[in-house]
């Protein structure tokens, strides 16, 4: 085998790309769009750990005049450390003039 090279056909994890929290973020921004058809308003929460990745967002569910009564359901999005679906599920839902507690 030349230099650089690995039986097996996958590269050693030293050698593999990092993936981006950007990346991340646009994968899962991919991932509701595709499953659900949700556009994403804002990302609340990216959490990277020891098995992958954690996204919190923010998709408007309904739109409606004045867009203070939007609803707004929260999402959680995992991918794998190299940025492959996982799994969601929603959070929780509220009108966008409803504070959410932070505290």
């Amino acid at each position: 085998m030349a230099d650089g090279q690995t039986s097996g056909g996958s590269a050693p994890a030293s050698q593999r790309r990092r993936v981006s929290p950007d990346e991340i973020v646009e994968r899962a921004r991919k991932v509701l769009d595709e499953l659900g058809g949700m556009d994403v308003d804002r990302v609340t929460g990216v959490e990277a750990d020891d098995e992958g990745w954690r996204i919190t967002v923010e998709v408007v569910e309904t739109r409606r005049i004045p867009d203070t009564a939007d609803i707004i359901a929260k999402y959680e999005v995992v991918l794998s450390r190299g940025g492959r679906f996982r799994s969601y599920r929603l959070l929780g839902r509220r009108r966008r003039d409803q504070l959410e507690d932070v505290l």
